[in-house]
């Protein structure tokens, strides 16, 4: 286990207090104002006839599948069993097993996804950081340097606040509540542990936490900017002002919601609050270690401005 001392203390994750029947290394100290219980599985795994209503692919196959709806959830992950969600009671349960990083990082994904959702909150595939009381967020499909770039964020002095999925609630001023500790990161992409983190494991994925004085408080941030990362041809680095309308459209495209639900109408509510009330930049920028440092130069800038 992590040396981040519990000693009863309250933990929190994505603007919940925790209550646990299982050992989470990946939380933040401090009370929030929202609470869920976290729980193993109560009876036998489920079973389902109908098809799934969201799928997660990878390049070798399915790796999540996500059933029901309503007021039960249940999510199956590749390789940690099943979850099951029931937003308005509060309580999500996690398989049985002794893997216990594998488990608590998909506890941290969809569940917790899911769980936030349904209970009217925004959910972006997005990194956030922080500096100076101030949150980025940067927002990119798979595969744009999402999680590189929010590392090396951290390294350089931010506090980083979520590495792939972001809890927003969107009002007068839009907040965004600190997710876990926990980064992975692709073997390729890995150069080290970067200042500011230290090693959980290393498998098909490379598991780092922030250490302990970089954790921070579970307290919401307000969100000061959003930067969508694009991918330059050309080698250039760019970062332009994202006009509000074209901004809705590609932050819908990463905002989580369930098919067949309000959710749909609600985050599109949320997404045009949001770009209304924050700016919204595009950057362009090569995948390549040697521009990351001109990267994070412009990208932390923004928590300034």
């Amino acid at each position: 286990m992590t040396d981040f001392p519990r000693n009863g203390d309250p933990q929190s994750c994505y603007g919940f207090s925790l209550t646990s029947e299982i050992d989470l290394r990946f939380t933040r100290p401090g009370a929030s104002a929202d609470a869920i219980e976290i729980a193993e599985m109560r009876g036998s795994e489920p079973v389902h006839d109908e098809p799934e209503i969201l799928q997660w692919l990878t390049p070798n196959g399915v790796a999540g599948k996500l059933y029901g709806g309503g007021a039960i959830f249940d999510f199956w992950a590749e390789g940690a069993g099943w979850f099951r969600m029931a937003p308005h009671e509060r309580t999500v349960e996690v398989p049985p097993g002794n893997d216990a990083v594998r488990r608590e990082v998909h506890l941290w994904g969809v569940p917790s996804m899911v769980t936030f959702t349904r209970l009217g909150d925004l959910s972006l595939h997005a990194a956030a950081v922080e500096r100076d009381g101030c949150a980025v967020l940067v927002a990119a499909p798979g595969q744009h340097g999402k999680t590189t770039l929010s590392v090396a964020l951290h390294a350089a002095g931010c506090r980083l606040l979520s590495e792939d999925i972001s809890r927003l609630q969107v009002g007068r001023e839009p907040i965004v509540l600190p997710g876990p500790t926990v980064v992975r990161m692709r073997p390729d992409t890995f150069l080290g542990v970067p200042e500011g983190m230290q090693m959980v494991e290393e498998s098909t994925r490379v598991h780092l936490e922030a250490t302990r004085d970089r954790v921070g408080t579970a307290d919401p941030v307000p969100v000061a900017a959003v930067v969508l990362l694009r991918l330059s041809e050309n080698g250039e680095l760019r970062m332009q002002r994202c006009d509000p309308t074209a901004a809705l459209r590609d932050l819908w495209a990463l905002a989580f919601r369930i098919p067949v639900s309000d959710d749909r109408a609600r985050a599109f509510q949320q997404l045009a609050d949001l770009v209304s009330a924050v700016p919204v930049y595009d950057f362009w920028r090569p995948l390549t270690f040697e521009t990351l440092p001109a990267a994070v130069e412009q990208v932390a800038g923004l928590c300034a401005s």
